[in-house]
């Protein structure tokens, strides 16, 4: 991950992104993850409207969602957002909790069956 905030004209793609949006945490409202989520719905959004293939892991049967589904049993039905909440240490925020998770997925995005 970057080390600091990307000016909003270099960002190419959804990892740009959420770096800015780590280091200005402001952007997640209360440690809330239904806005962001709904902020993310909105770009897949638009990259499908605008016909861009960024490899989008962030929509409700993406690979991050999988991911989690499959390294830590949580479950699909609610999106990615209710398996962070669901995943979230004591001490943490539902922001912390969501990017220490993306920094795992970003590690190993591999979605293997348990036993694997």
């Amino acid at each position: 991950m970057r080390s600091e905030t990307v000016p909003a004209g270099e960002f190419h793609n959804i990892d740009d992104v959420l770096d800015d949006v780590r280091f200005r945490r402001q952007t997640i409202a209360s440690g809330d993850l239904r806005e962001f989520a709904r902020f993310l719905a909105g770009y897949s959004l638009a990259l499908q409207i605008h016909g861009v293939d960024e490899g989008f892991a962030f929509d409700p049967d993406g690979p991050f969602t999988n991911w989690l589904s499959w390294n830590f049993g949580t479950s699909l039905s609610h999106g990615w957002e209710t398996a962070v909440e669901s995943l979230k240490r004591t001490d943490e925020s539902s922001a912390e909790a969501f990017f220490r998770l993306l920094g795992e997925f970003r590690e190993n995005p591999l979605v293997l069956p348990p036993g694997e």
